[in-house]
C-alpha cells in the first residue's frame, strides 16, 4: 500500500492488472453463480436439494 501512496509507476501498473484480474474473477463467478442457479430449482423439483 505504501507503493500505490509513493506513486511509483510499476506500482500503478501492477495495481491496475490487480484489478482487471480481479474484475474477471468477477465476471467468472456470476457466470457460474447464473447457471448454477436454474439447476438448484431443478435439483428442487425433483427432491434433490437440501434447500427448503
Amino acid at each position: 500500500m505504501e507503493r500505490l501512496c509513493d506513486g511509483r509507476a510499476y506500482s500503478l501498473q501492477t495495481s491496475s492488472l490487480h484489478l482487471d484480474m480481479l474484475r474477471d474473477l468477477m465476471r467468472i463467478n456470476a457466470h457460474i453463480v447464473s447457471f448454477e442457479h436454474p439447476l438448484d430449482g431443478m435439483l428442487i423439483g425433483i427432491g434433490l436439494s437440501d434447500a427448503g
